[in-house]
Parts: structure tokens; sequence; C-alpha cells
């Protein structure tokens, strides 16, 4: 019997790619020169032959996350190879693609060939146009990323798609235009504050962008966010609203209003070299091209991370992962510690 730490594997995340068409204030990663730029079929392989894959998949059917990120995902020249090994070892399972949206006529392309119903795509929009091309590094984004929504919702009625609001000083006025532009195209939204990942977008350690908010940037955030939050649970959203709302906690007090983070347990990220991790904020837990993937997850390494992130060693963090699935659960009992 496979021994491994507690928690089943509940969501993958492959890094297919570090290449990257934009620019972005906030990331490194076209600044950063990579050994491995695109996931080979190595890797893949790797990961298709792990019992703890197999084990979370089976036990879990289409509840077992698959996501695919980059970089641009859409850039990768081994991105067929991600999505076939997808439809053929999670057959009929939905998964998600992260993207800044603007390589429409890939994105067809790609749906075209590899869409599953059900799944979904996470679309990168910082503010509104001047806002959001500022943002991104690339006079036009914008536009380009409007045109893929319109033509993913044309063709592909049965995709889910969510707008992903990065907050930074450059933009933090305009979450709730945002928020009000999601609704009207029919999308989910998502806002957190930038933060600085060294084994992910900033390699290089911390971004010339600046990540600490002053108090008047503080009370913006924190008067747009419950704006949002209101309207979440005009709409029945409590675990939306509840997250919102603690966004606005950490971003004024640096905690979160949960006292351990449980994402460690069931969270991999497979990134193109083959390094896994646990989560992005601690140190890998293994390599690929070394060992294989129930090595990385059973490592003394893996325990390691496991055990700092339920004590909230790091500090805690607002991120899209982390504790986001607790908040439904906590939210009727908690909502009143929430407010900072």
């Amino acid at each position: 019997m496979l021994e491994r730490p507690p928690g089943r594997l509940r969501s993958l995340n492959l890094v297919s790619t570090l290449r990257c068409n934009l620019r972005c204030m906030m990331c490194d990663i076209w600044k950063t020169k990579y050994e491995h730029l695109d996931m080979e079929d190595s890797v893949l392989q790797k990961i298709g032959c792990s019992d703890v894959v197999k084990d979370g998949y089976k036990t879990l059917g289409k509840d077992f996350n698959i996501s695919v990120t980059g970089g641009e995902p859409f850039l990768s020249e081994n991105l067929e190879s991600v999505l076939s090994f997808i439809k053929e070892t999670f057959p009929g399972n939905p998964y998600t693609i992260t993207t800044n949206g603007t390589l429409t006529d890939k994105i067809i392309r790609a749906f075209s060939k590899f869409g599953v119903k059900g799944s979904r795509l996470h679309v990168s929009i910082d503010g509104m146009k001047d806002t959001h091309d500022l943002h991104r590094g690339m006079p036009g984004s914008f536009n380009k990323t409007m045109k893929t929504i319109k033509a993913v919702r044309k063709h592909f009625p049965w995709v889910r798609l969510k707008m992903k609001f990065t907050i930074t000083k450059e933009n933090l006025g305009e979450i709730t235009d945002a928020y009000e532009l999601s609704r009207q195209m029919g999308m989910e939204f998502g806002a957190k504050p930038v933060e600085v990942a060294i084994h992910y977008t900033n390699p290089g350690g911390k971004p010339g962008f600046g990540t600490s908010f002053s108090g008047p940037d503080r009370l913006v955030i924190s008067e747009q966010l419950k704006k949002v939050a209101s309207d979440c649970l005009r709409r029945g959203e409590s675990a939306n609203a509840a997250f919102f709302l603690d966004t606005i906690r950490y971003i004024n007090k640096g905690r979160t209003i949960m006292d351990t983070c449980l994402s460690p347990l069931g969270t991999a990220f497979v990134m193109p070299n083959g390094d896994v991790f646990r989560c992005l904020h601690f140190n890998s837990v293994g390599n690929l091209a070394e060992g294989s993937f129930d090595d990385a997850w059973t490592s003394r390494t893996s325990m390691s991370v496991i055990e700092s992130a339920r004590k909230m060693d790091c500090g805690g963090c607002a991120s899209f992962h982390g504790s986001y699935g607790n908040y439904a659960d906590m939210f009727l009992h908690s909502i009143k510690n929430i407010f900072p």
C-alpha cells in the first residue's frame, strides 16, 4: 500500500510553459532565461504513472481539479501534448486554463480540438482599457482579450469564463468597474492582491513593482471589495463574498481569518522542468527528472511544507488556492470576524 502524508491529491496544476508575450509589471517570467521553457512529454509520463494521481482521480472523479497555466499556456510549443495527456488520462474531466487572452485564434483552435464540456477559461483582466494595457505592458492587449472572451462565448457556450483581477497600486480604483464588466460579459470574478512568488512569477526575488499598500490605498481597496462582496451576497455567492471580505482583512492586518492552511495537503504544482511544489511559497518537494511523482509527494520536504502551512509559519496569503475552499463552510459562523 502506498504510504504518503495525510491528504489526497485534489488539485493538479501544470505549468505548461514559461513563455509569455506580455510584459506585466508584477511578473518577472518574461525577463528570466530558463533551460526548460515548455513541459516535456517525459514529465507528463511521470505524472500519468503516479499512484497518487490515479488515486485522486479515481476517488474524486470530476471533482478532481486539473489546471493548465503558464507563462502564457497558448504559447507552449507542447500544449497539444499537455491537453492530449489530460484528455486521455482524465477522460471526460473538465479542466481550467489560465490565460492573458490575447491569442484568440490559438485559444479557439485548442477548445475546438480538446474542449471538454464544463471546462473553464480564466482570463486575466487588470482594469479597464488604459489601465489594463499599462499593467500588461502591451498596448491593445485589452481589446484583444475582450475579442477572445466574445469569441469563446459565441463558439463554446459551455466553457465557464472567469475574470481574474490582480490588485496593485496602479489599478486599485477599478476593482468594481472590472467586477461590473465581468457580470456584463457573463463571467465569474476573482480579485486578489499582487504577491511575490520567487519559485514562479518572480524568480529573481522581489520585483521592482511594489506589493505593499499605503493607508489610503487600503481604504480604497476595502471599500471596493466590500461593494463586490455585498453584490455576491445578494446573489447567494457566500464563498466568494467571504473570500473578498477576508482579502480586506489580509490587506489591512496582514493575516487572513484562517488559523491554518490546508492547501498543501491536496495541491500539486508541476513546473516545465519537473519541479513539484505543494505550495509555491515553499521550496520544491522533488523533481520528476530525478524521481517519481509519488517520491516527491511522500518526501520529508513534503511533510515539512504541510506542517509549516498548518501552523501558518509562512504568515499566510490571499491566494486563490490556499484555504479558499473552506470559506463556504465557515462563512455563516465567522462573517462578523472577517471585517477589519
